[in-house]
């Protein structure tokens, strides 16, 4: 497989200038219009997705908020999309996977008619993650009392969860449904990594601000990611120190799922600096173009969900993608990696300018253009990285 390495160097200017010009457009021609008026947000400026998918959202506002909330036409619509998601739960607590533009839920990955499962494991907590980067994002007087009216929705998704005597998320592998969005395809079975750290995540970011709001139970939400984070240990590689992303189906090493873990300290200070080691080591095995294997060259999935898994090298089969970025330059910035967060950084936004901003690459094979969590992510972990200097 060839690796795609650039040598040119975007002035700080510039790639400031560009990334947020190129992120705001974005997010205005992602905007799917209802026939009331009102606004979703779609996963692509390029009309290839037409729906509002939780996950996606809750990327884009958690990374660019700022943006959402700097403009008054995107600030507008905002509060009307996430209420758009909130109303699809299901009466058993099951969160959508995406929203049409009709209103009509959607929960399991795969075309409306046929969908690959009933539901994603991660429709719940990202919901979660929704309404935390919208309380983030406009602040506690307008956001305190929205998540204080949402609270019990919140609960109910995350009590859907179907939590293993490890504490982790378990996806049966009998009757399994999708796991996480980005590898929705894939076929993880047993406990989860990625699924369970998103739910760590999402519990205990609500943890805090239902401290901050004096409203729901904060401790009910902590209790739920000890569990996960006691059991994490049972994923692990002991001879790489990485995790893996499940215990039955697809036990394969789990790269952005080793470096998530990394970014939310759910791990020890020597299990983190493992980890990065490990990825620096072998970046030239899991980096292209700044972006980011799922598995290291040359694994791909062992199993998909919904017949043959996609071609080895494509989509989520080998492509590499940015929207990890978020959290995987912060992981090895933290981690004595600076040079190599800020050289990924800069790979990136360098494939960006010269080839535009896709959903994922991989020598000539490129996803769906204009895709947004790919530019508000970069964007994102770009603020991270300059805050730091």
């Amino acid at each position: 497989m060839a690796i795609f390495i650039f040598f040119s160097v975007i002035s700080s200017a510039t790639a400031s200038d560009w990334l947020y010009a190129k992120t705001s457009d974005i997010l205005f021609q992602c905007r799917l219009r209802r026939a009331d008026g009102t606004y979703l947000y779609t996963p692509d400026a390029s009309s290839s997705y037409g729906a509002q998918w939780t996950r996606d959202f809750a990327y884009m506002l958690d990374n660019a908020g700022d943006i959402f909330v700097g403009n008054s036409t995107l600030s507008l619509t905002l509060e009307g999309a996430v209420r758009a998601t909130l109303a699809g739960q299901r009466q058993d607590g099951c969160m959508p996977d995406r929203v049409q533009a009709d209103g009509t839920a959607v929960y399991g990955p795969g075309s409306v008619s046929s969908p690959f499962a009933d539901h994603a494991w991660d429709n719940q907590p990202f919901a979660a993650l929704l309404v935390a980067a919208y309380v983030k994002a406009v602040g506690p007087t307008s956001g305190n009392p929205f998540l204080c009216s949402v609270e019990s929705s919140l609960r109910k998704a995350l009590s859907f969860q179907n939590i293993s005597k490890e504490g982790l998320v378990y996806n049966d592998d009998v009757r399994p449904n999708c796991t996480y969005g980005f590898t929705d395809t894939v076929r993880k079975t047993g406990n989860l990594l990625f699924t369970s750290l998103v739910t760590y995540d999402a519990a205990m970011r609500l943890h805090a601000l239902l401290l901050e709001a004096k409203c729901g139970d904060p401790a009910w939400y902590s209790a739920i990611a000890s569990g996960i984070q006691g059991g994490l240990g049972t994923l692990c590689d002991p001879s790489t120190g990485m995790y893996y992303a499940a215990s039955v189906g697809c036990r394969q090493i789990d790269v952005w799922g080793s470096l998530y873990a990394v970014h939310l300290n759910i791990s020890t200070p020597a299990a983190s600096l493992r980890i990065v080691n490990f990825i620096a080591a072998n970046a030239s095995k899991i980096f292209q173009r700044g972006q980011v294997r799922h598995l290291v060259d040359p694994e791909v999935w062992e199993q998909c969900i919904a017949g043959p898994c996609p071609s080895p090298g494509t989509y989520q089969n080998g492509a590499y993608w940015a929207t990890p970025l978020a959290w995987a330059l912060p992981a090895l910035s933290r981690y004595g990696q600076q040079a190599l967060a800020h050289s990924l950084l800069n790979d990136t936004l360098t494939n960006f300018i010269a080839n535009g901003v896709n959903e994922c690459v991989d020598g000539n094979y490129a996803g769906v253009k204009d895709y947004v969590a790919s530019a508000t992510n970069v964007y994102g972990a770009r603020k991270y990285l300059l805050s730091q200097k």
